[in-house]
């Protein structure tokens, strides 16, 4: 059977760039009778109920238009759903899967403290709720993180070392930059963290096997 016969299944991505990476990668691992297309918000014509997707031709990659296939799934991470809200409405009754992507994460914490794993959870709090020069020097290692963000973005460890001083690093235990003792830790957060929500949490330290950190995460 041609694949031009094959069920249309749609990934909706944030924007036009990131069309072939997420073809790509589904692609790969696509040994079912179906047809994919990368698409963003701005490809879907409404009207003709047709979208604009890159999908595999051949041994590369082209653009054609597709009707509005049979699922799709979200990868436009944003809080705003509306476009795959609109896809699910009865006039087009599409099957739409990875609905809610942005998470808040104080809300993850909120009800991760209420549960039976509360143990397990680290200490978290709202930035602006609390004295950070407090909580650095309590915990002496302690991660700020946006309350919406994904893949360690605008993340940073402050960690108080023994002569009082607080290193603030980001992607990498080397300090970007150092807070001396008689400085103001809140104003010189301000000078990189303005216009976000975050939190503040408690700093776990890393495990070593063989001198090398590592972690394990379920996803």
């Amino acid at each position: 059977m041609s694949m031009d016969c094959y069920p249309l299944a749609g990934i909706l991505v944030s924007d036009k760039e990131s069309k072939k990476a997420a073809l790509n990668l589904y692609q790969y691992h696509n040994n079912l009778p179906l047809k994919l297309f990368a698409f963003s918000c701005k490809d879907v014509l409404w009207s003709k109920k047709r979208i604009l997707g890159l999908c595999q031709s051949g041994q590369g990659l082209a653009e054609k238009t597709f009707p509005f296939p049979c699922v799709i799934y979200n990868r436009c991470y944003n809080k705003s759903p509306s476009v795959i809200d609109k896809f699910g409405e009865a006039a087009y009754s599409i099957k739409c899967f990875n609905r809610v992507n942005w998470i808040s994460k104080w809300h993850v914490y909120e009800l991760l403290s209420q549960s039976v794993i509360k143990k397990h959870v680290p200490d978290t709090f709202l930035l602006s709720k609390v004295n950070i020069a407090e909580i650095t020097e309590k915990y002496r290692l302690v991660y700020i993180k946006p309350v919406y963000g994904a893949r360690g973005n605008k993340v940073y460890r402050l960690e108080m070392i023994e002569n009082g001083e607080i290193n603030i690093s980001m992607h990498s235990f080397a300090p970007r930059y150092i807070c001396r003792r008689n400085e103001d830790i809140g104003k010189k957060l301000d000078e990189f963290l303005a216009g976000n929500d975050f939190i503040v949490q408690e700093g776990v330290r890393a495990n070593q096997l063989k001198n090398h950190n590592y972690d394990i995460r379920v996803l």
